[in-house]
């Protein structure tokens, strides 16, 4: 913190003058700064409205407020100034520690927090946090889920759980005062919530973001989140109960696949782009295909749904394809002469077959009460043999 203190000193006026001025800081400057509470820095004679404007100022050593509408804090560090002893180069750092006891050992801490405001007459857009990465190399490093950490891979933010504080890099502990603490598994790796008002969409990607994929309807298609196997979407009902997930738990020898929409319908192709499996969307469609699944005895169900009262189905190969059963195929519901049901107009044209027809005469009505299973047909009036 000692190189911030300086970055921001240097920028700045003293608390006493507040005139802007420039001179060479000693170490006496930054430790005068950080030796009252509540230190305020401004430039160019400024009131404090950074009192009025924002909060959490209790406890704060130091405030920064700028008189222009760029940066108020800058911090910078570069990998050549080294000299090869540093293990990273970090251009601004925060901690925050839960080491609270008894009255404040509930009190939350934030390694870092950041807020942006837009208010009545704005029009301009406000972003609570900006990350960006350039790279200037000219060579694209891909990764996966697999091999995150490519050499000269470059990403805009990396959440990561534990701070390295592990059996061989134990972290210290304040109750003790050794380095005897271990990092476990942290509750989430990133969260949306609402604070007083909520977001209008949760996660929200740029057309053009995504590399090989620019949005446009000629435009190609890429990952825009990428997980590994056993990875799942989890959605959940009230009372923490899980009920619904997507996932994929292929393995590294098993057959690709991808679910995709467009205008074709929704599509399962394999990893070369075969077509395994394809709903069309009909135009003005009502009706559909219902999968029915059944309890232990009780045969699934492929049925026609939709708004009409009454809907064929259709089985239709391609070309000159023929529909096949590899098993028995009944296709007539199978009854008594006494459990037929009524012949009338609603069901005219029906064929079914009866197990106890009596001497049955062709296209005669049919009497049960026999041994002759046969076919019959609903004429409008009559069930007749057939």
């Amino acid at each position: 913190m000692r190189s911030l203190a300086l970055i921001l000193l240097a920028i700045l006026l003293s608390t006493t003058a507040q005139a802007q001025t420039s001179r060479q800081l000693n170490a006496n400057d930054i430790n005068v700064a950080f030796s009252v509470p509540g230190t305020f820095l401004a430039l160019g004679n400024q009131a404090d409205w950074l009192s009025t404007y924002a909060y959490g100022f209790n406890g704060t050593p130091m405030r920064v407020q700028s008189p222009v509408a760029g940066a108020s804090i800058t911090g910078a560090s570069r990998a050549k100034e080294s000299g090869g002893g540093a293990t990273a180069t970090i251009g601004l750092m925060g901690w925050g520690f839960g080491d609270g006891t008894g009255s404040v050992a509930s009190q939350a801490v934030w390694g870092i927090y950041g807020e942006a405001r837009k208010y009545p007459t704005s029009t301009g857009y406000a972003v609570g946090q900006e990350l960006d990465v350039t790279d200037l190399s000219g060579s694209l490093v891909t990764t996966n889920p697999y091999n995150p950490f490519q050499p000269g891979s470059t990403g805009a933010l990396h959440l990561a759980s534990g701070g390295g504080a592990t059996s061989s890099t134990k972290a210290y502990n304040p109750a003790t005062g050794l380095n005897d603490l271990v990092s476990g598994t942290a509750s989430y790796g990133l969260l949306i919530s609402a604070n007083g008002s909520t977001f209008n969409t949760g996660i929200l990607f740029d057309a053009a973001a995504i590399n090989g994929a620019d949005g446009t309807d000629t435009g190609g298609a890429a990952n825009a989140i990428s997980m590994a196997r056993g990875h799942l979407i989890g959605w959940y009902a009230t009372g923490n109960l899980q009920k619904f997930a997507i996932g994929s738990s292929a393995k590294a020898a098993d057959i690709s696949g991808a679910l995709t929409w467009s205008n074709s319908g929704l599509t399962v192709q394999n990893g070369g782009g075969a077509m395994l499996f394809q709903m069309y969307p009909g135009a003005s469609a009502v009706n559909g295909i219902g999968l029915i699944s059944q309890t232990t005895g009780v045969a699934p169900q492929i049925s026609a749904i939709g708004s009409d009262t009454n809907i064929d189905l259709q089985l239709v190969p391609q070309g000159t394809g023929a529909v096949k059963v590899t098993n028995r195929l009944q296709l007539l519901t199978t009854y008594t002469v006494a459990t037929l049901p009524t012949c009338n107009a609603g069901l005219k044209a029906t064929l079914a077959v009866v197990t106890d027809a009596n001497a049955p005469t062709y296209n005669a009505p049919v009497t049960g009460s026999g041994a002759v299973t046969i076919p019959v047909f609903c004429n409008g009036t009559n069930w007749t043999a057939h």
